[in-house]
C-alpha cells in the first residue's frame, strides 16, 4: 500500500480507493485480468456492484498520463543511475477484439501473429503506440520495458509516428527525465520526417534503409578501423562542403574546354550524386538536416549521401 500511495495526487480520494483495490486485484489475479477479475482478485466480487468499477474507468476523474509519468519518475529514481540518459523504445501493438462494437477496433498489422509463411500478419483489433523506457534488473539477463505511455491509433486520426513525436514529447518534459540525455529507439516506420523534428537533448536511433548510402565511419567511434594507405584516385566527398566548392571552381576555370572524365569524377561524389556544392548537401548530418527545412543544429549519425537517399538518417541529436 506504501507504493501505491506515490500515485495519490493523480487521484481523487473516492477513486484512489478504488484504484488501489483494482490494483491489488490486479497482482492477485493470474489469469482473466478483466475489470471484473480484478475486482474478483481483490476480493470485492459480493461487496462491491460491477458498475463501481467500471465506472473507474468510463468517468473517474483521473489521468493516464499523470499515472504513467508518476510511475516513470518513482522507478526511474530506482533503476536508472543518477545522471544517466534514460532509454525510450517505441513502438505500435495490437489488442485483438473481435466484437463489432468495440470503439476503434480496425484491421491492421499484427506483429504477434503466427501465420504460415507467406501470410500477412493482420488482425481485428485495438492498436496502441506505447513508449517504454528501457531499464536493467539485476535478475533478468535482458532489459525490461516498462511502459510509461501509450495512445489509441485511430484510422481517421493522427499518424503513428504522429503519436510516437507526443508520447516523446511527454516523457522527455517529464520531471523524471529533467537534466538527462533521452535516447529515443524505434523500428523502420519511425525513421522518418515525423520524428525529425524532437525535442532539444533527444536523439533518435533506428535500422538503416536497404538502400542507404554510407561513405564514412561516425568520428565517435572507439575503436575505428585502420584506414592505412587507399589506393586509386582520392576520395571527392567530404565533410567540408567549402573545399569541394573551391576544388571545383578551380577546376572549371583553369580549363576553357569541356571537362575530361578526370575533372568531372573530382567535382562529382563518388555515388554519382549532385555535386557537392549544392546547397544543403554536404554528406553530413548537418547537410541532411539543412536540406530537410530543419534549421536546428544536428549531430551525429553516419555519413550518408542525403541528396539521394534523405531517410537515410540513422542517429542525430537536435541542441
Amino acid at each position: 500500500m506504501e507504493l501505491l500511495d506515490e500515485f495519490r495526487p493523480c487521484f481523487t480520494a473516492p477513486a484512489f480507493t478504488t484504484f488501489a483495490l483494482l490494483a491489488a486485484g490486479l497482482v492477485a489475479r493470474p489469469a482473466g485480468r478483466t475489470v471484473c477479475g480484478m475486482l474478483a482478485g481483490a476480493g470485492l466480487g459480493g461487496v462491491w456492484h460491477h458498475s463501481r468499477a467500471h465506472r473507474f474507468f468510463a468517468s473517474a476523474a483521473w489521468s493516464a498520463d499523470a499515472v504513467g509519468l508518476r510511475w516513470a519518475w518513482w522507478y526511474s529514481g530506482w533503476l536508472i543511475p543518477a545522471g544517466a540518459p534514460v532509454v525510450i523504445a517505441v513502438d505500435d501493438t495490437m489488442f485483438r477484439h473481435a466484437g463489432r462494437k468495440v470503439h476503434a477496433a480496425y484491421r491492421a498489422y499484427d506483429g504477434s501473429l503466427k501465420v504460415p509463411k507467406g501470410g500477412k500478419k493482420i488482425s481485428r483489433g485495438n492498436t496502441f503506440v506505447i513508449a517504454a523506457v528501457i531499464v536493467e534488473l539485476p535478475f533478468l539477463r535482458l532489459p525490461a520495458a516498462l511502459p510509461a505511455a501509450a495512445r489509441l491509433w485511430r484510422r481517421r486520426g493522427p499518424a503513428k509516428t504522429a503519436l510516437a513525436r507526443e508520447l516523446t514529447g511527454l516523457i522527455a518534459a517529464a520531471p523524471a527525465c529533467r537534466r538527462r540525455a533521452v535516447h529515443l529507439f524505434a523500428d523502420t516506420a519511425c525513421i522518418c520526417t515525423g520524428l525529425r523534428r524532437l525535442p532539444a537533448g533527444v536523439t533518435l536511433t533506428g535500422p538503416l534503409p536497404r538502400h542507404a548510402s554510407l561513405y564514412d565511419v561516425h568520428p565517435e567511434l572507439d575503436y575505428p578501423p585502420a584506414r592505412g594507405r587507399q589506393r586509386g584516385r582520392p576520395r571527392a566527398k567530404d565533410s567540408d562542403s567549402g573545399r569541394l566548392s573551391r576544388r571545383r571552381s578551380a577546376s572549371q576555370s583553369s580549363s576553357s574546354h569541356r571537362p575530361g572524365p578526370a575533372a568531372t569524377r573530382a567535382a562529382r561524389p563518388a555515388s554519382g550524386g549532385p555535386p557537392a556544392s549544392s546547397p544543403g548537401v554536404d554528406g553530413t548530418a548537418t547537410g541532411m538536416a539543412k536540406f530537410a527545412g530543419n534549421e536546428a543544429p544536428v549531430t551525429g549519425g553516419l555519413g550518408l549521401d542525403t541528396h539521394r537517399h534523405s531517410r537515410s538518417l540513422v542517429a542525430f541529436t537536435t541542441a
